[in-house]
């Protein structure tokens, strides 16, 4: 990772030997680093003094990719979707860490079938999972039971070859995730509140993933360039400032 100085470029953070870093996060007073090389069928969990920027391994977990870590409102759990499992009967995975230990929940039975888990996140107690499948669909899960059973709450037509939920995230009271935009329906972003689920379109917005982020309590979404605000169900682009002359 690279310090935020335009004029002077220097890592900032290195620490892991994988090959790319794909999420951060604060917890728990530290930076939670995921890590991975893609096709080694390893991703590294490290935690990083947010000071001092020393950091330590916390596992080697048996994914190929580990993309948007989340952490839980009350700050007590964080998540970690794996994108694929290598050599093993099941595929989809969803780790939590208490501050402890990091621990698999068990999903096989519900994502035998699933290639990949992008992102995991929990919202009122509930946990959901936005993941892409065998059959080239790609849904969204959710967990009344803390990850022992699993329901399908969203899903994505099928197209000829895979899809994905490209983002996911919980802000404030809504979880809101990024379909990829393959199919007829184009990119939109779904939200859902507790009252029933809604598809926003973002006018611009392309198939390439995008971040979601909340600041004063306004939910922000960037992708490709452009960035969005949310309020009262819909998404505005807002403008990017004026250079100075």
């Amino acid at each position: 990772m690279l310090s935020s100085d335009i004029g002077n470029m220097v890592p900032l953070l290195t620490p892991t030997a994988q090959s790319d870093i794909y999420s951060i996060v604060k917890y728990n007073g530290s930076l939670i680093v995921s890590s991975s090389s893609p096709g080694s069928g390893s991703s590294e969990i490290n935690s990083c003094n947010e000071i001092t920027l020393q950091c330590n391994k916390l596992s080697t977990l048996t994914e190929d990719m580990v993309y948007d870590m989340s952490v839980n409102a009350n700050g007590s759990k964080l998540y970690i979707p794996g994108a694929k499992q290598m050599n093993a009967a099941f595929n989809g995975s969803v780790y939590v860490y208490d501050g402890k230990k990091i621990t698999r929940l068990d999903v096989k039975d519900s994502f035998t079938r699933s290639t990949g888990v992008r992102a995991a996140a929990e919202l009122s107690n509930k946990i959901y999972a936005a993941s892409i499948d065998n059959d080239n669909r790609a849904y969204v899960y959710r967990s009344l039971d803390n990850g022992t059973t699993w329901t399908k709450v969203q899903s994505l037509a099928a197209r000829p070859y895979a899809r994905t939920m490209n983002a996911m995230a919980v802000l404030g009271d809504t979880i809101f995730v990024q379909t990829d935009g393959l199919a007829t329906e184009g990119p939109k972003v779904l939200s859902y509140n507790g009252s029933g689920w809604v598809s926003g379109v973002l006018p611009g917005m392309t198939k390439d993933y995008g971040a979601f982020a909340s600041i004063g309590g306004t939910p922000y979404f960037i992708v490709d360039g452009y960035l969005y605000s949310y309020s009262n169900g819909v998404w505005t682009y807002v403008p990017s400032p004026t250079a100075p002359t």
